[in-house]
């Protein structure tokens, strides 16, 4: 699924990509009109022809029987270390220690300079095929096909208020606007 990427974060998205020898090209509003017409009036963009839409689940289960790895879901951590993970009920020792804690991340791991948000997500259905995209402009939208249906997400980056992720939420209504 190619990917379009607008607005202030495209040159250095080009340039990282482009370092890493990853296939990018700068892209012309009036190309963007002629390929892509529901994104037409939203500027020049980069285009990654080879980004994609991954199946989280499918990735995961790959990863786990490449590397032999054991997975534990529904599990809560309570401490991680370079090569240590701990459970109330279990500890492990393991060569690479990789976490994917969502919003509990810099519970776990305190140096990293991340907040949990509240993010709110809509879907649209659309006809055709569309391509993922991230338009940098504050506040930063993107949006991404859903393999198999006709739907198409939208959300604002990052455009939730800070949360406590042990705690119940409700939809944010400041949020759930911006979104609109």
């Amino acid at each position: 699924t190619p990917q379009l990427t607008f607005g202030p974060g495209a040159e250095a998205v080009f340039d990282a990509l482009d370092t890493a020898g990853v296939p990018v090209e700068r892209i012309s509003a009036a190309s963007i009109e002629q390929r892509f017409p529901a994104f037409a009036g939203r500027g020049d963009a980069v285009l990654e022809t080879t980004s994609a839409v991954i199946a989280a689940d499918r990735t995961l289960e790959s990863l786990r029987e490449a590397a032999s790895a054991e997975l534990r879901e529904h599990a809560r951590v309570e401490r991680v270390e370079a090569n240590l993970v701990e459970t109330a009920t279990e500890r492990f020792e393991a060569n690479t220690v990789v976490v994917c804690a969502g919003p509990w991340s810099r519970a776990l791991v305190p140096e990293l300079p991340t907040t949990p948000t509240l993010e709110h997500a809509g879907y649209v259905r659309v006809a055709g095929e569309l391509p993922i995209f991230i338009d940098f402009t504050e506040p930063a939208v993107y949006g991404l096909p859903t393999p198999g249906t006709d739907l198409y997400k939208l959300a604002v980056h990052h455009g939730g208020p800070p949360i406590d992720p042990d705690r119940e939420f409700a939809p944010d209504p400041g949020a759930l606007a911006v979104l609109q």
